[in-house]
Order: C-alpha cells, then structure tokens, then sequence
C-alpha cells in the first residue's frame, strides 16, 4: 500500500501546486455553496430516522416489507439523480461561461424530460409491483408481501415529484444558490415528519405524552412522503420559475437535439446507478435465504440509513464541488478545478472519518432507541453499521469525486468501476459467503463493506489521472 501511495503522488499529484492563499480562498468558496446542502442531508438524516422510528411502532413484518421496498425508493431517487446530473453538467459550466441563454434552454429541456420519465418510472412500478413482491418479501414472512403492496401503490405516485425536486435542485446549486435548495427541501422535511408522525403510528409519544394518531400503518408513511414531495416539487418550480434558470412551460416536450445531449450524459449515470440498484435487490433477495432473513432485512435499511450521517455531508461537499468544478471548467480553469476537487475530497473524508468514529462507539445504542422492543433488529444494526465505519473515510472520497467526474461529463468511468467493484464482484463474494460459505448476515454485511472501498479507491485514482478535464459535453 505505501509503495502504491507513493506511485500515485509521484506521478499524479505534482501536477496541482497551490498556495496557502490560494487553498483558504477555494475552501471557503467551496463551503459557502457547501454548507446549506451539508446541513439539509443532515436534515434529512433526521427525517429520515424519524420515519424509522414512526414505522418502529409497528410489526417487524411491516417494517420488513418498508425494508424490503427500499431497493425501489432507492431506484426512483437514482433515475432522477441521474436525470439531474446532465442539468448540472450543462447549467454549471453555461453559468461558468455567463451563457444565460444556455443555462434557461438547458434547464427546460431537461425538466420536461425528466417529468415524462418520472412518469413512465410510475408506471413501471405499478406493472411489475406483483413481481417486486414475490421477488423481495420473505419467504418466512407471507404477510409482508401486503404491507410492501400498500406502500408501494402509494409511494409510486411521487416519482414525476423526485424528478422535478432533484432537476431543480440540481440546477440551483449550479448557479450558486443552494440556500434555496435548503428552505425548500427542509420545509418539505418538516411537513413529511408532521405527515408521518400523524398518519403511521396508532400511538406515539411526544415530550413524554402519548397521543392518538390515525393508524394508517405503512400507508401513512407512503402518503406522508409523497404529499410532501409534490409539495416541494411544486415550491422547486415556481422558485427556479423566477430566477435565472428559468422554465414555465411544463407542457413542452424536449427536442431531438436535447434528448440526445441528455442521454450522453444520463445513460451512463442511469446505468451507474441501476447496476447499484440491482445490486442491492439481489443483496435482498439472497438475505431472503438466511436463518435471520425477517431480522437482515430490517436491519439492511436501518443501517444504511444511520451509515448515512457519515456520509451525507460528502455528499452535500460533492454537490458543491461538482458545481464548482463545472464552473471553472467552463471559464477554462482546469487547475483550479482540480484543486477545488482535492480540497473537497480531502474535507469531506475527514469529516466522514470522524463522524463514523462516533457512530461506531454508539451503534447498538442509537439502533435501540430507534426500534425499541426489537433488540434483535437492534444488534444486527449495530453489526452492518460497524462493519461500513471501517471505510467511511474512503467511501467519502469516493461519493465526492465521483459527483464531480460525472458533472464534468465523465459517466462513462463510474459505470465501469461500478459494474466491476459493485456488482460482479460484489455478488460473487456474496454469493460465496450466504451459500458456501455459510457467513451469514455478517458475511454479508463485510462483502458489501470491502466492495464500496474498492471501488471509492479506484474512483480516486481516476480523478486523479485528470482525463475528466478534457471531456466536451457536445
């Protein structure tokens, strides 16, 4: 590893030299546009532990079934991420150039497409929701097969939402404005809490008083999630409607020309993305087969989401990084991008690193005051989380670059190192560990742990040859 360490600084890293002057100037640029999207995805961590908890009032089957669905929240999340990548691609370096006809043509063309696909993105799911759940519910939990068909007919209906919300998202931390991003997601954060924490439980307990809710089980937490995000989506478009980015009509249908650009960009993001996606339904599907399947699970998705406080403030550096990167990209900067790239990637892994440290200690303590009553649930928890702690610094550095390569029109490289790293590898070792093996939950848990390292180091080594500078997006 040190000879390793010692090639990769020897033959890529003299390229950047920078100040001291020049490194406290590009660090605080980078943190004024960083800091809102840090904040709103440890916002939304919160939220997110908030719904966990709602739903822990109910039967661990249902909350196997919210587990089960998560592979498919997740796939809408990633189509609409992958969509936003070609506005922030094309907005961030059109901004850098001050070509505000191309920021305004930029961001119509991809919103409406965006919003068709979100469409065809509900539909899907409602095809193939029988499929979904022969597939994923356990085979020792007939019931969660329900709950997992009552969240999925609710939830389905907010994919058009996600695509406008992160299009539009996107397209305002390229200009330079996620403060905007920041009330308005956060304001979406507060309604889905208050939607939640009324329609899920039968009962909860606030400030150490008990009050009645209206029982609508795993409904109630798919109905508060989609309201909420029509909601945002709907305050995302009347704001960017009124800036510089700029689009009203909704009912234009993208150009020939724009389709294409959009696919250039998107494709590989898309298919980055769906080999993940894929990835983690067949994770599912082989969870199914272990003695603890109900318990794996459930835990799958609470880990994840608490392995996430590490994590999401690199992602929000990223978004800020990739903004910047494009910016100077278009202003024909190359130097200067690169330094912003390192000193983000530099920034969020530290962070991350400290954060998993904490989260390592306190594992089994946060899970339990989450899901109380499920002790079980709780230390498998505590298990997945300690296990991802290990790579946190790393996979940091990973999520940053890797949202400024594709920003910069470098998609095609992610997909590649995904489909080595975070599948075919990842599903070989899996396999050995659930069926040969025999490892179980843990087995699993360390699989999925070694392959997002792999993969975050090789992302790292790929920003570092430099080749992304050099990409045209048309």
């Amino acid at each position: 590893m040190y000879h390793f360490l010692k090639i990769l600084k020897s033959k890529y890293l003299p390229r950047v030299r920078y100040t001291f002057q020049e490194t406290v100037s590009d660090t605080k640029t980078l943190w004024v546009l960083a800091l809102p999207p840090v904040l709103l995805n440890l916002f939304r961590i919160g939220n997110s532990l908030l719904d966990i908890k709602s739903v822990g009032y109910l039967s661990t089957t249902a909350l196997t079934a919210v587990g089960s669905t998560f592979t498919i929240t997740m796939l809408m999340y990633a189509l609409a991420a992958s969509v936003a990548v070609s506005a922030s691609a094309f907005i961030s370096r059109a901004y850098g150039a001050r070509d505000y006809l191309e920021i305004r043509n930029a961001s119509k063309e991809v919103l409406s497409f965006g919003i068709i696909f979100g469409f065809l993105i509900t539909g899907l799911i409602y095809l193939f929701i029988p499929a979904m759940i022969h597939v994923f519910s356990p085979l020792r939990e007939p019931s969660a097969g329900k709950y997992m068909r009552d969240y999925l007919e609710i939830i389905a209906l907010s994919a058009p939402a996600v695509m406008i919300v992160q299009i539009s998202a996107s397209s305002l931390i390229a200009i330079g404005k996620s403060k905007s991003q920041m009330y308005i997601t956060g304001f979406q954060i507060v309604l889905f809490t208050f939607l939640n924490m009324n329609l899920t439980p039968e009962k909860i307990c606030v400030l150490g008083k008990t009050l009645t809710c209206f029982n609508m089980g795993v409904r109630g937490t798919g109905m508060a999630y989609t309201l909420s995000m029509w909601v945002s989506a709907t305050l995302f478009y009347i704001t960017v409607s009124k800036g510089c980015v700029g689009y009203w009509n909704i009912l234009k249908l993208p150009s020939v020309s724009w389709i294409k650009k959009i696919f250039k960009i998107s494709s590989p993001a898309s298919i980055n993305w769906l080999m993940r996606i894929s990835m983690i339904m067949l994770c599912t599907k082989m969870l199914r087969d272990l003695d603890n399947a109900s318990v794996a699970i459930a835990a799958f998705r609470i880990g994840f989401t608490l392995e996430s406080i590490a994590i999401m403030p690199a992602v929000g550096i990223g978004q800020a990084a990739a903004a910047l990167v494009g910016n100077n990209l278009g202003e024909k900067n190359p130097e200067k991008a690169t330094r912003i790239g390192w000193l983000a990637g530099i920034q969020g892994s530290i962070i991350a690193g400290l954060i998993s440290i904490v989260l390592y200690v306190y594992a089994r303590d946060v899970a339990g005051m989450l899901i109380e009553g499920k002790m079980d649930v709780a230390d498998e928890v505590a298990t997945l989380l300690r296990v991802m702690c290990a790579i946190e610094f790393l996979q940091a550095m990973g999520v940053i670059f890797t949202n400024i390569l594709q920003t910069a029109g470098d998609t095609k490289n992610p997909m590649y190192l995904s489909f080595t790293c975070l599948w075919l590898i990842r599903m070989i070792l899996m396999y050995v560990s659930v069926y040969i093996l025999k490892l179980g939950s843990t087995g699993s848990w360390m699989v999925l742990s070694a392959s997002m390292g792999l993969y975050a180091l090789l992302i790292v080594i790929t920003y570092a040859k430099g080749s992304w500078k050099k990409i045209k997006l048309s």
